[in-house]
Parts: structure tokens; C-alpha cells; sequence
């Protein structure tokens, strides 16, 4: 059975259009990408993480005031406009707090234990690079990455411990980026 001519016409003209270093650009892009995410993902998520109010009122009222955190209170509430015709009705509605009652040093070495991992990783990862190649140790590194990242919330919900060590293996594993 013969191919139809626009058949071979397309499957001789893919070797053109998709060459090896393209393809390998774009997943590299890619595998760029995804890292970048998991490396910025709970600097974000953390703020809706922590439960402010009971921070809030787990401090004790003291005459020395802390110049290094913001003050809560109050002054967190959003104001809203709702458009209703031509007239502007201001709504007051409170953010939602989160679940976890972790202070602002909790929340600082949470976030940390990335970079310590990325900072640590850096002659690991230049020697794993040079013994196995750099594709397969930027694809196992982003794998890794992005799985432990997957696990994350799990291990919050267990330990602020275990997402520290969590965070620190993602930066030991997002060290292959770089290197590779």
C-alpha cells in the first residue's frame, strides 16, 4: 500500500522544522521555567499559608515594638468598590487567614531552606554534571524539583520541619540547572 503524497511531504519536511537543537531549546526553556516556579512558589503561597490573626493575638502587648514586622491589626482589611449603576458602595471584607501559626522567623527559615539546599549543592552538582552529562542531570534535577514540590503541602501539614528539609532538597535538586 502506497502513502498518500501529502503524507510523505510532511514527514520529510519534520527533520526540517524540528531539529534536534530546537527541540532541546525548548524543553531547555521549559525545564527553565518549571524551576523557576518551584523556586518562587511558596514565597507566595506562604502569605495565604500563615494565619495572621492568631499571630495576631498570640503576641503579647509589649512596650518595645519590633521595627522589622508590620503592624497587624486593623490595618490589613481590604476595602472593595462594587459598581451597582452609576453609584459606588464600598464593601470592608477581611482576608482569609490561613492554617498554619507560624511566626515570622518560622516563616523566614521555611523560606531559606531553598537557598541553603542551592547554596550547598553547587560542587555536587558541578561533578554530577560532568560525570553523567548535563540532559540527564538537569531532567532528573527537574523531576526531582518539581515531585518534591508536588509533596510539599503534605509535609506542611506534618511538620514545618519536614517542609524545611523538603525545601532544602528542591534546592539541592535546582542546583542542576545552573551547572548543567
Amino acid at each position: 500500500m502506497q502513502q498518500p503524497a501529502h503524507l510523505l511531504f510532511f514527514v520529510s519536511f519534520l527533520p526540517e522544522v524540528f531539529k534536534a537543537r530546537y527541540v532541546f531549546a525548548l524543553l531547555g526553556f521549559l525545564g527553565a521555567s518549571i524551576l523557576y516556579f518551584v523556586r518562587v512558589n511558596i514565597s507566595v503561597a506562604i502569605v495565604a499559608m500563615v494565619n495572621h490573626t492568631a499571630l495576631a493575638s498570640a503576641r503579647a502587648p509589649t512596650e518595645e515594638s519590633s521595627d522589622d514586622v508590620c503592624p497587624g491589626g486593623d490595618g490589613n482589611d481590604t476595602l472593595l468598590k462594587s459598581e451597582v449603576g452609576l453609584q459606588h458602595t464600598p464593601v470592608i471584607t477581611t482576608p482569609l487567614d490561613g492554617e498554619f501559626v507560624w511566626d515570622e522567623e518560622r516563616q523566614g527559615i521555611i523560606l531559606s531552606g531553598f537557598f541553603y539546599g542551592y547554596a550547598a549543592g553547587q560542587l555536587v552538582g558541578g561533578q554530577l554534571a560532568e560525570r553523567f552529562g548535563g540532559k540527564i542531570v538537569y531532567g532528573l534535577g527537574t523531576f526531582l524539583a518539581a515531585a518534591l514540590t508536588v509533596i510539599s503541602p503534605q509535609c506542611a501539614w506534618i511538620s514545618h520541619n519536614l517542609l524545611f528539609t523538603v525545601r532544602l532538597l528542591e534546592g539541592l535538586a535546582e542546583v542542576r540547572m545552573m551547572v548543567s
